[in-house]
């Protein structure tokens, strides 16, 4: 009961890119995503096989929802909060079970669209949704009161996709709040790294981008473990049923300049 009651109605700072083949030296299509400045996430990978749905594989949140996955079609789903100090207001479904519904029923960035504007969504976040036909979208999702909510798509943009903690269409312009200054820093920080290594992105520099440490990447120190501590694993979502622990090493570490890195942008 209570992940039923938490799920339908939690902040988490994150950063997600997607990388279309026009811009890597290997013909690939890459999607990364971070996660920073939250603690108290479960840190669990689950891998689901559910008899009549596709295979999945994502980090858990209440237990049934994902905070992201890819499933066995190759489509990928991760988000980012916005707006993550303004309450929510209104009904609807929060975050992760949007992301639960659209691996469980989708198999491109089309159908999930037609799922979140079907969902009733009560959430402030960035969805980035990627799929195994080269085809990328962020949806800008908003839920300020029951009659002000709105869903902005934004598409790549020469071939490159960012999302923060903020919002950057300018139809979301009035639901920009809370836009802090470590969120713009990190959207700047991967923008400009892509732009610098396209048309020669490939996997050594995606994974060399998201291990650079904040405020020149994304990187920072979280229970997951940031990756310029911690080795890279892989995980096969045909792995056998079992528990597997990982340990991450992270440091605790404090903020250089907060009043500067929680400033408010105008």
């Amino acid at each position: 009961m209570i992940c039923y009651a938490n799920s339908y109605h939690s902040s988490h700072h994150c950063c997600q890119t997607a990388v279309l083949p026009s811009n890597t030296s290997d013909g690939h299509f890459y999607v990364g995503r971070s996660y920073e400045y939250f603690v108290r996430d479960e840190r669990s990978l689950c891998i689901t096989r559910v008899t009549g749905k596709p295979k999945h594989i994502g980090f858990s949140l209440q237990n049934a929802g994902r905070m992201d996955g890819i499933n066995e079609y190759g489509l990928v789903v991760s988000m980012s909060s916005t707006a993550y100090l303004k309450p929510l207001a209104g009904d609807g479904c929060e975050f992760w079970v949007a992301i639960r519904a659209i691996l469980d029923r989708c198999k491109d960035v089309y159908e999930a669209q037609c799922l979140l504007e079907e969902i009733p969504l009560c959430t402030n976040a960035n969805f980035l949704v990627a799929d195994a036909s080269n085809h990328a979208s962020v949806f800008e999702v908003a839920s300020f009161s029951s009659d002000k909510k709105r869903i902005s798509v934004r598409k790549p943009v020469g071939g490159l996709l960012v999302a923060t903690n903020h919002y950057v269409s300018h139809e979301m312009k009035e639901f920009d709040e809370h836009h802090f200054w470590h969120s713009e820093m990190r959207y700047s920080s991967v923008w400009n790294s892509l732009l610098r290594d396209a048309p020669y992105i490939n996997d050594e520099k995606m994974r060399k981008l998201l291990s650079t440490p904040y405020p020149y990447g994304p990187c920072c120190q979280v229970s997951f473990g940031p990756p310029d501590r911690n080795p890279w694993y892989e995980v096969d979502m045909d792995a056998p049923i079992g528990l597997e622990e990982i340990v991450c090493k992270y440091d605790d570490v404090e903020i250089d300049n907060p009043e500067q890195f929680w400033r408010e942008m105008n």
